[in-house]
């Protein structure tokens, strides 16, 4: 508890713990998340965290584990404030929460039948490591949290890849050039993916990463993008169309993270601008053109805001 409150900046922090075997005791599950911090609640932290979290299953289905992510603003506040210095995971320390993961998941699947504990993406990502398989996520529960994106993206594109492989010669397209931007972490595996996609449909497919000016380079994810660094980053290309990542807009799908809308977006760039989540549906607007985003499939709580929309 003495370090949470310390990291929360909040010397009233209950201990969570306790509260988590207060819901258990009133049947409701909680799915949890540790936002790890290099040197500060890693090692013996991490380990006490998972254990203690764990013990508590299943009224805690879910621990996930991510790297702290921060602005150059609040990376100031926190060593200012707590005297916590907010390090971003090189490959080396990713390689090492991976394997401490992979560790603690076999046993958990050995006692419980569930992983129950993962670490994000973006510690694959950087690591340049395997994802695990889709089984081992346990029906993608965290998937918003970053748990699972890119094996979900991978399993996509492989059967994508197959019913292109498939079909005799390549689709007729509707967009002959387009251009998909992200956030950095994610850009080289889109290249990569972009390439084979060039050689099955005959497009021509361009790949921008996008750096996050509005919360510092160091957000690195395409969540949180804004439009305005879309507009900014993109202004000199001019493809059939853009494809910008679904995730990127809100559950609506009608605003980025800075509110601009879609389509002030797309007035801006003078270029159709589509969205998607997987390399099946890059594929549709490849041949059918562009669709407007639909909203997410699952609602994360915000089917609660909906009628206050008409108004």
């Amino acid at each position: 508890p003495s370090l949470r409150r310390k990291m929360l900046g909040n010397d009233r922090a209950p201990d969570i713990i306790a509260d988590l075997r207060r819901l258990g005791a009133l049947e409701i599950e909680a799915h949890t998340q540790i936002v790890l911090c290099p040197g500060v609640n890693d090692g013996t932290n991490l380990e006490r965290s998972v254990a203690d979290l764990a013990a508590l299953y299943p009224a805690v289905q879910t621990i996930s584990i991510v790297p702290v992510g921060a602005s150059p603003r609040l990376e100031d506040w926190s060593l200012g404030h707590s005297h916590i210095e907010l390090v971003a995971p090189d490959p080396d320390y990713a390689r090492t929460i991976v394997e401490q993961v992979r560790d603690w998941q076999r046993e958990f699947r050995k006692r419980h039948g569930a992983s129950i504990v993962q670490c994000s993406d973006e510690y694959y990502v950087t690591a340049k490591l395997p994802l695990p398989p889709a089984t081992h996520y346990d029906g993608f529960p965290q998937y918003e949290n970053g748990i699972g994106m890119v094996r979900t993206m991978l399993n996509d594109w492989a059967r994508t890849k197959r019913r292109l492989a498939a079909a005799k010669g390549a689709p007729t397209l509707r967009f002959h050039n387009v251009v998909l931007a992200g956030g950095t972490l994610i850009a080289p595996l889109l290249s990569e993916i972009a390439r084979e996609m060039e050689e099955l449909t005959g497009a021509t497919i361009g790949v921008r990463p996008i750096k996050n000016t509005v919360f510092g380079e160091r957000v690195n994810v395409s969540g949180l993008l804004c439009g305005k660094d879309y507009i900014d980053q993109l202004g000199g290309d001019s493809p059939d169309c853009f494809i910008l990542p679904r995730a990127s807009l809100d559950y609506f799908g009608e605003r980025f993270l800075d509110s601009l809308t879609c389509a002030e977006v797309e007035a801006a760039l003078g270029t159709p601008v589509a969205f998607a989540s997987q390399w099946s549906e890059v594929v549709g607007i490849l041949v059918q053109g562009r669709r407007p985003a639909q909203r997410n499939a699952t609602s994360n709580g915000a089917l609660w805001s909906e009628p206050a929309r008409g108004h």
